[in-house]
Parts: structure tokens; C-alpha cells; sequence
């Protein structure tokens, strides 16, 4: 990966900034201890093979990933705070070269102090001492290398070691090249060429480890500088290249002791600005940077013994410091350069050089070029900057001054045409003055318009006078002249503004007259609406866009005389019109302020549609101020937010602000030159852009970067995890916090997230440029966060990175509680269930004793008494009859009370508890009291089948309720025949009992003194039934109980 990565960022780095003229500021971002770098002194930037920018600093260990620095110092455990450069092995692990030892740095480990740890390979730095040396001897580990065979050295200042590796141990030890007391082998850099030797550089000397353990030393005397070798580095062709204090040496490919080793010397005499050069680096297109002490310097080899050419970059140019200590390409062909006071910067490959004040150059309203390929920018230059403020109405140097700028790739020539003094130039922006197809100057103004003869020389529009001025005389309807456009006739179109009327007028060429077509038919009116941009379709179709500061604006064609409005039910933009671009297909593009961008595919059709791309698109923002199509046929639209690119074959875009080098301000106008080149006319400067064909770049990785759990955070790798796995959590631990990040330095790659927590989310979100989630109030559950990263060319993470943790329930909701829980209520149910069976047979025991005990003792002394009663009776009959009457009543009431005491009986006996039980009793009462009095009794009672318990309350609530009635008909019915019918459907019982008799008048009975209906309509409450009670005199008498069986 990380080859691929350096043979990508070669072969774009190879085509950048060769042609930065002296104007221009690179596109450059800077990176300082304010921004959370651990400090401004960069010794070394590497890039490792996850996508992590390390920076080497003499505070520590910084990371970057895009977005922010991590950094790494004596706090976090590290033995010594300088750093001077960092290696990553083909086995991944990481070590650090400080000024106090070699350091082993595990990204897993412990930060902080080791002396906690049980051992030191659990802690995050550790430092490897060389063999036999004293441990509190220093040593100034300077550089790394690994060769082809995994084997490590060690530069430093006492010489070279070379670190051994025994199972989970290391040992670091000296080679030939080692002398502590007198650093004799001082080593700065190490290098291995693609024969496998290795090169070290030292004071004044080279030397040379081949792989049979020879070594050759080079010196003075071989040609080399009496001063430090600071870098060793091959080029793409096997040239070795030397940085030293004395300039940049080409090495000869085969040196030889004794004879010179150097071919070529650059110095400042051949165009370095300084001869210390700390660093060097080639693309893949052969384009040399050189990092020196006083500024960047790229170039390229000559051909044909041509002259080299070296172009330099300083702090003119937009660095940061004019001290340049590191230079290297990242993974998506940006430049990042590394400084001793500043910090780092990073150079867009992609990115926009910038003139702005710093060249005078304030506001740029509108960029054009002629057929000749000469660029012009019109705008506003500060006084101090130019030669002609004589031709001022006033004179001042910090003031701004509208001119005409022609650029000839180095400087500007900046030119007022010969309009007078006190004249106002037009505030029109984009489509305002011009050179025509033959031409000749079209000067807008608040005066008129200034037509000027065409001329050899930017210069001489300042001296000649121009060759008509255009104003209401010539049928204008305003002298404030706005907008100007020349079609594809040489006609030019005119729009005005004024406060009663603003006006569209096309100058013909043919007649060189004004045609005023502010009321034609068809046309808008113009008293709120400016025409602000025009445009020719293939068919000859001229498109106007509107704007208005209290009206929607609007979009109209005239064709064939007829101006055709089209409104927003049409899909038309519903709001003003800034800017109207054809592009190569010959298709129609619309910004508009508020409704995004639109594109008409076939603008010749009567009846054209409108595609609308808006901020749900993709765009950063709807208000689109210009567009413009590159030669890959790309479009880009400017907006509030900077500058979007559309590629009209994947629908993929990019956005481009400030980070890439984008001026602040609006962008008032865009021009693509005959080279390819992009300007950008905005109010801050003007911008310069160079399209590249599109680069795929692979789908971003995605890395949990923090973790926090009720904001404490869980340890994890400093190089971030794709998956974490979390101990099970406490309940009360459901606060998770994730910060996760993706890695792209792409330019204009802005990367968005989804993300999704299974166990809660089906879905994936909406992609979001948000790097962190919190989760609150987790309920207990097993839950899997998952997020991917994607890229402005839709690429997704080909992995998701994941966080898996459980939380666990409360005790009460786990399963061994709830099984204990459902035991206890379990034995407890059973218990009570025991005790309340053992309670009902213990009733049914007194129940049925009580039932044996009336019957046996107290019924046969009742039967006793009434058999003496009647024997007595018989005999005081004779002897006494007053006795006897007396006597057969005491006869009569024991008998009755026998009936009494057997239905008590009856009534408590737990062996009675059944329905079958209950019929008979009312069967046997029933038969026993109405047959003696020749009353004929039809029964209807369930059968043996219908049997069913019966509560013994309900049981005698029921059969009281029927011997009542029964009672009722045999003393007061009268009646012949009667019938008593049972029936039950389900739980649900019937008991009716009706009569023949002379019947009653129910409310009579019931004020009457009589308890009997009173009683049995207290029964039937108390069985949670209802009692029925229908009779008319003469008609009989029907009681008709309904109740159910399972209730009380």
C-alpha cells in the first residue's frame, strides 16, 4: 500500500506548480501549535501505512489525520521529548529515533509512566539501550532505515548500530561505524539504493556497506564538502542525490574511492536561494523539491545540456518560513513541507495560486480573453500600486481604482481607458466590459457606453479616444450601463438600470444602431427586473436571466423577434438569474440564487426541460453565482460556500473553500483560458485553478478513534481500531460516546459518514459530515455500532469500522434472578395453594361433622319428641283435650323442625356440592309439597350428563330461592298444574317455576307486608343473578332466575 501510495502522489505532485509565476501565492495550508501541533519545529514528516501523517517535533510525537492532531509526549511516557524521526516496518511495528535512544512504540500500550506495568512491554514507549553501554550513557538516535531483509539501523551521533531481534526481545548493537567518545562516525542520513548497499552520511564523509561487509569511506578527497551530510536520497532513474551546508551534490552511480564521487553541484550560483539543503524529492515525472534554508526549490534534469532551471518559492510565495527543513509527497499527491519555526504546510496538488493585494490587486469583477489568447481582469487595483492616478478626479494611494489588467503570465499592466476624470466605471460584475470579435473595447459606465477602436497595445486605450459613447441620446433608456453580451452576429446586447425603468437594447452591428427592446412582446417587465446574464443556444436563441432585489427574478428567450418567459411551473428557477453557461454538448446551465443549479439538455426545443440540482444533490450551497465547464467537461459552479465541481458522467462533487487555497470573498466571475486554466474573479483577488483528469482515489479508511463510557475513555490503540469489542457494561453505564475518522488529504475530498447501532437502527443514516455520536440512556441489550466512511467520488469504506458492547440488565432483569424470583413466587403459590386445600378440607371435615352431628343427635331427639308429642297427643285426647291441641302443636313444630334442621343439613354437607344434588332436593321438595294438594307437577331438570359442582353457598341460595316459590304456590296460587323447569348452558343457570293460579298484582305484592319476594330478590342479588317476577290476576305466575355459576 504505502508503494502505491508514493507512486500515486509522485505522478500528480510530478505536474504541479512548475509554472508559478512570481504573482501568484501557492495553495498552500498551514499547521501550527495553535491549530494542535505539538510544536512548530518539524524535524520529520512520515507517512504511514493506515493514511497517518507523524510529524517528528522536539515536544514529542504529533499524529494527523485530516482533522485534528493527537500528540504524544513525556506525559504520555516518552523517555525524551526530541524526535527526530519515525519508522514503520513491513511487520507494522512503529519506532521512534529521539535524542535519548532508540524507542520502541506501541501503539496499544500503557501511556505514562512504566514503572506501574508488570511489564515493559505493556507501556506505550520503551527504550531499547545498545549492547554494553552504560545505561545512563545518551544517545542521539538521528535516523532509520530498513533494508530488503527487514534488518533496522540506526544512525546516530556516535555512530551506526543495527537492531537485533531475539523472539520478543531486542537487542541494539554497534557495528564497525561505532565511537561514542569521539563520534568519529557521526551519522545524519542512511539510505539503501536498489543494489542493496547502504549509504550513511556523516561530517564531511560517505560511506558504504555492502551486503558482504565491506565498507568504503569517502571524504574530501573523493570531493565531498567539509561539512555535514544531511540527506542521502535516489532518484527514480538510480542517481544518487546529497544534501549538505554546501549545496546539492549529484553522486556519481558507481563511485570509486579516490576519485571525485560527485558529478554535479547545485548551489546558490546555479539558483538555489540557500546552500543548506535539508531534504530532496523527485515525482514520477521527473520534477525535483528541494527543501533549503532559504526556501523550496523544484525543477527539473535538462536535456541536451540544456541550462537547468530552478524555480523558487519563499514566503512571496505564500510559505509560511523561508527556512524549509522537510519535503514530501502524501498519498493523494499534495506536497507537505516541514519548517523549524512555522509548523508544516500543506501544497494542493489540485488547489488555487492566488493574486490578491499583496500584488495590488483588490476585487476582480470579470476576467476575459480574446482570440489571441491575451488575458484580461477587470477590477479594482489599490493607488499605491499604480503610475496613472493623474487621470484621477482625486489622488490617493490607499484608495481602489477600477482599470483594466493584462496579464502576460509574470506581471500586470494595469490601464484606465481614456474616459474623463470623474467618470464612474460600471458596478456590473461578470458580463460588463469587454473586447470585441473585432476588436474593438466596450467600456461600461455609469455614463454610458464607451466604445474604443481596437488597438495594438493594452496601453494606448489610456491615450486614444473613443470611437462613439452610447447614451439615451442613442435610444438608451438609462446612461447606467450593467450588462454587455456579443453574440454569435457581432450584435451587442445592452442591459441599463434605472429607478423608473430598466432597459434591454441590442446594438446592431450592421446599421451600428441601438434598438430599444425593453417593451417587446413577450418580455418581463423591466421596472423591478435587471437583465443580469446572457447567452446563445446552437439554434440562435438568445437566453436572458433576471434579477431583482424585490421580485423572484426569472428566465426568458427571444427568438424570431418574441421574448418566451418561462416560469417555475415549467421547472424554471424561481428566483434570480446570475449566470448562463453553453457548455461543449451544446447544453444550457442556469445559477440561480436560490434554487441551485439547473441544465437544460435541448434548449433549441419549444418546450425545453429544466434538471434542477440542488444542496440535497450534493451542491454546498443553492445560491449559484457562476459556472463554467473544464476541457474534461466538468462543471464548476461558485457559490457562498466556494466552488463545487460536477462530474457530469458519475454525478459525483467536490467541494473547494479556503482549505485549497481559495480566496476569501464572492466569486463574480469565471473564465477558462485556451491553456485549460480556471480563473476566479472575486473580491478578494483573483484565483488560478488547473484542472487534472479525475483520480479514483481507493475507498477511505474508516478507524474508531475515541471511545468514552459515562465520559471516561476506554483504552485503545493510538493508531485508532477498526473493531472494538467492550467488556459487558453495568447498567447504569449506557452512556457511550464514539468519535470515529476517515482518512483522505485528498483535495476538495470532503468525506461523510453514516453510521448505524444495531439493536436500535435498521437503517443506515444520512450521510453526514459529523465525526462523533453520542448515545444516552442505552437500555440494556447487545448493540453493534457500525459507520462507514465515503468520498466525494462515492466510494465507501470497503470494511465498517465497529464498536460491539453489551449492557448488562439490572439483577432483577437477569435470568437466573427472574428464574429464582418465578421459584420463590412458584413455592409461594404452591403454599398458599397447600394451606388453602388443606383450610377447605378441614371445612368440609366440620361440614360434614356438623351435618352427621345434627342429623344423628339433634334430628333423632326431634324425632323422639315428635313421636312422644303425637303418643301424648293421643292419649290427652281422651283424658284432657285442651292438653292434646297443645300437644299436637309441639308435634308439629318438632316436625318442622326436622324439615329445618335437614335442609341445614343438606345445605352444609360438603357431599351435596354438585348440581345433580340440587335438582333433586327441589324434585323431592316440590313433589312432597304440591302432590298432598292435588297439584299436578311437570318437571324439566338437566340429566346426569349436565352434572357440575355447585359452591354450597350458591347451592343454597338457589334452592331457598325455588322452595320459596314452591312455597308460594301451594298456600297462595290456587292453581291446578305448575312446572318447574331447570336449564344451563354453559355456567350459565335458569331455574323457572310457573303456575296456573289466580295470579297477583305484582305492585300490590310487592308494598304489601309480605318478606317472601323481598327475600328472594335479596337471594338473587347475593348470587349476582337477576329474579323476575311475572303474574297478572288470573293469568298465573312465572319466577324466572337467571345467575351463573362461577361467580359469588
Amino acid at each position: 500500500m504505502r508503494n502505491h501510495w508514493v507512486c500515486l502522489s509522485s505522478i500528480i505532485v510530478g505536474f504541479f506548480l512548475p509554472s508559478i509565476c512570481w504573482a501568484e501565492r501557492l495553495p498552500v495550508k498551514s499547521y501550527t501549535s495553535a491549530d494542535g501541533l505539538a510544536q512548530n519545529n518539524a524535524n520529520r514528516l512520515v507517512f504511514d501505512s493506515r493514511g497517518f501523517l507523524w510529524i517528528c517535533t522536539n515536544e514529542g510525537l504529533s499524529r494527523f489525520d485530516g482533522y485534528k492532531f493527537s500528540n504524544f509526549g513525556t506525559d504520555q511516557g516518552l523517555p525524551h521529548r526530541n524526535i527526530n524521526d519515525l519508522l514503520e516496518t513491513r511487520a507494522g511495528e512503529y519506532w521512534l529515533a529521539t535524542s535519548g535512544g532508540l524507542v520502541r512504540f506501541n501503539p496499544k500500550g500503557f501511556p505514562g509512566s512504566s514503572a506501574s506495568l508488570s511489564s515493559p512491554d505493556e507501556a506505550m514507549f520503551r527504550v531499547i539501550p545498545p549492547k554494553n553501554m552504560q545505561a545512563n550513557a545518551p544517545l542521539f538516535v538521528t535516523a532509520f532505515l530498513e533494508d530488503r531483509n527487514g534488518v533496522i539501523w540506526c544512525g546516530s551521533r556516535s555512530g551506526l548500530l543495527r537492531l537485533s531481534r531475539n523472539g520478543s526481545s531486542f537487542e541494539l548493537l554497534p557495528t564497525e561505524l561505532w565511537q561514542p567518545e569521539t563520534k568519529e562516525f557521526k551519522i545524519e542520513t542512511l539510505l539503501e539504493d536498489r543494489q542493496g548497499v547502504l549509504w550513511a552520511g556523516s561530517l564531511g564523509k560517505i560511506y558504504r556497506l555492502f551486503p558482504d561487509g565491506k565498507i568504503e569511506q569517502y571524504t574530501s578527497r573523493d570531493g565531498l564538502p567539509d561539512i555535514e551530510i544531511l540527506k542521502l536520497y535516489e532518484d527514480r532513474q538510480g542517481t544518487i542525490w546529497a544534501g549538505t551546508g554546501k549545496g546539492l551534490l549529484e553522486i556519481v552511480r558507481y563511485p570509486v574511492p579516490g576519485k571525485s564521487m560527485v558529478s554535479r553541484t547545485l548551489t546558490p550560483n546555479e539558483g538555489l536561494p540557500g546552500a543548506w539543503v535539508r531534504d530532496i524529492w523527485q515525482s514520477v515525472a521527473g520534477v525535483y523539491w528541494v527543501a533549503t534554508d532559504r526556501g523550496l526549490v523544484n525543477f527539473t534534469l535538462p536535456e541536451d545540456n540544456q541550462s537547468l532551471k530552478m524555480n523558487v518559492f519563499t514566503k512571496e510565495n505564500g510559505l509560511t518560513d523561508y527556512y524549509i527543513k522537510q519535503v514530501v509527497g502524501d498519498p493523494y499527491g499534495n506536497l507537505w513541507v516541514g519548517t523549524p519555526n512555522a509548523g508544516i504546510m500543506k501544497l494542493f496538488v489540485e488547489g488555487f495560486t492566488t493574486i490578491g493585494y499583496e500584488e495590488g490587486l483588490s476585487a476582480v469583477v470579470s476576467a476575459i480573453q480574446n482570440k489571441a489568447g491575451d488575458l484580461y481582469f477587470l477590477g479594482y487595483v489599490a493607488g499605491s500600486k499604480l503610475k496613472d492616478l493623474s487621470l484621477e478626479s482625486y489622488s490617493k494611494p490607499n484608495a481602489l481604482y477600477w482599470r483594466i489588467g493584462a496579464f502576460n503570465g509574470q506581471n500586470f499592466t494595469w490601464v484606465r481607458p481614456r474616459v474623463p476624470p470623474n467618470t464612474q466605471f460600471s458596478l456590473g460584475w461578470n458580463q460588463v466590459s469587454f473586447q470585441d470579435s473585432h476588436g474593438e473595447w466596450w467600456i461600461a459606465t455609469r455614463s454610458g457606453l464607451y466604445r474604443f477602436p481596437r488597438v495594438n497595445r493594452i496601453e494606448e486605450l489610456a491615450t486614444v479616444a473613443p470611437k462613439k459613447v452610447y447614451t439615451t441620446q442613442h435610444g438608451l433608456t438609462s446612461d447606467n450601463i450593467i450588462r454587455l453580451f456579443e453574440d454569435s452576429h457581432g450584435d451587442v446586447w445592452i442591459s441599463t438600470a434605472a429607478p423608473e425603468l430598466n432597459g434591454i437594447h441590442k446594438w446592431e452591428r450592421e446599421t451600428e444602431q441601438i434598438r430599444n427592446l425593453t417593451e417587446t412582446k413577450g418580455m418581463p417587465s423591466l421596472k423591478v427586473l435587471e437583465a443580469t446574464s446572457y447567452q446563445e443556444d446552437r439554434s440562435g436563441s438568445l437566453w436572458i436571466g433576471f434579477s431583482s432585489i424585490s421580485s423572484r427574478g426569472g428566465l426568458a428567450r427571444y427568438r424570431n423577434g418574441v421574448f418566451t418567459v418561462f416560469d417555475p411551473a415549467q421547472g424554471a428557477p424561481a428566483s434570480n438569474v446570475f449566470d448562463l453557461f453553453l457548455d461543449s454538448a451544446g447544453k444550457l446551465w442556469i445559477g440561480s440564487s436560490l434554487n441551485g443549479l439547473f441544465r437544460v439538455d435541448h434548449p433549441e426545443e419549444e418546450t425545453p426541460a429544466f434538471v434542477n440540482y440542488t444542496t440535497t444533490n450534493g451542491l454546498s450551497s443553492n445560491r449559484i453565482t457562476c459556472v463554467i465547464e473544464d476541457q474534461q467537461k466538468r462543471m464548476y459552479l461558485s457559490s457562498g460556500r466556494g466552488v463545487d465541481r460536477l462530474d457530469q458522467e458519475t454525478g459525483n462533487i467536490r467541494h473547494f473553500t479556503q482549505a485549497d487555497g481559495l480566496p476569501l470573498g464572492s466569486i463574480d466571475d469565471i473564465l477558462r483560458d485556451q491553456t485549460g486554466n480556471i480563473w476566479f474573479a472575486t473580491t478578494q483577488g483573483l484565483a488560478r485553478y488547473t484542472p487534472r483528469p479525475s483520480q479514483a482515489y481507493a475507498a477511505p479508511l474508516v478507524l474508531i478513534d475515541n471511545l468514552r463510557v459515562r465520559g471516561v475513555r476506554y483504552p485503545q490503540s493510538a493508531l485508532g481500531e477498526a473493531s472494538v469489542n467492550l467488556p459487558d457494561l453495568k447498567t447504569e453505564d449506557n452512556h457511550i460516546g464514539i468519535e470515529f475518522v476517515g482518512l483522505s488529504l485528498a483535495s476538495g475530498d470532503t468525506l461523510q459518514y453514516q453510521y448505524k447501532l444495531e439493536g436500535v437502527d435498521t437503517e443506515w443514516g444520512v450521510p453526514a459530515l459529523q465525526r462523533s455520536i453520542n448515545y444516552a440512556g442505552l437500555p440494556p441489550g447487545d448493540y453493534r455500532f457500525l459507520v462507514r466512511a465515503i468520498n466525494a467520488d462515492g466510494a465507501m469504506s470497503a470494511e465498517p469500522a465497529s464498536v460491539r458492547f453489551v449492557i448488562l440488565r439490572p439483577i432483577w432483569q437477569r435470568w437466573w434472578f427472574l428464574s429464582l424470583l418465578a421459584l420463590t413466587l412458584g413455592l409461594l403459590v404452591y403454599g398458599a395453594y397447600r394451606y388453602r386445600v388443606s383450610r377447605i378440607v378441614e371445612m368440609e371435615r366440620v361440614r360434614l361433622r356438623i351435618a352427621s352431628d345434627l342429623h344423628d343427635d339433634v334430628g333423632a331427639n326431634l324425632s323422639l319428641i315428635a313421636g312422644i308429642s303425637e303418643m301424648l297427643e293421643e292419649q290427652a285426647r281422651q283424658l284432657a283435650p285442651q292438653m292434646g291441641e297443645q300437644l299436637s302443636l309441639l308435634a308439629n313444630i318438632s316436625r318442622r323442625s326436622m324439615e329445618a334442621m335437614s335442609d341445614i343439613v343438606w345445605m352444609i354437607n360438603p357431599n351435596k356440592d354438585q348440581l345433580r344434588d340440587l335438582t333433586q332436593r327441589l324434585r323431592r321438595f316440590a313433589s312432597d309439597t304440591l302432590t298432598p294438594r292435588q297439584i299436578e307437577v311437570r318437571f324439566s331438570l338437566p340429566g346426569i350428563e349436565a352434572d357440575m359442582p355447585i359452591a354450597s353457598e350458591n347451592r343454597r341460595e338457589i334452592f331457598l330461592i325455588g322452595k320459596e316459590a314452591i312455597n308460594n304456590i301451594a298456600r297462595h296460587a290456587a292453581c291446578t298444574e305448575a312446572e318447574i323447569a331447570l336449564t344451563l348452558d354453559g355456567t350459565l343457570l335458569t331455574l323457572r317455576l310457573r303456575d296456573n293460579g289466580g295470579g297477583f298484582e305484582p305492585a300490590i305484592a310487592g308494598s304489601s307486608d309480605g318478606q317472601g319476594l323481598l327475600s328472594m330478590h335479596s337471594r338473587a342479588r347475593k348470587l349476582g343473578g337477576e329474579l323476575i317476577v311475572t303474574s297478572q290476576p288470573g293469568g298465573g305466575t312465572e319466577v324466572l332466575l337467571r345467575t351463573r355459576l362461577d361467580q359469588s
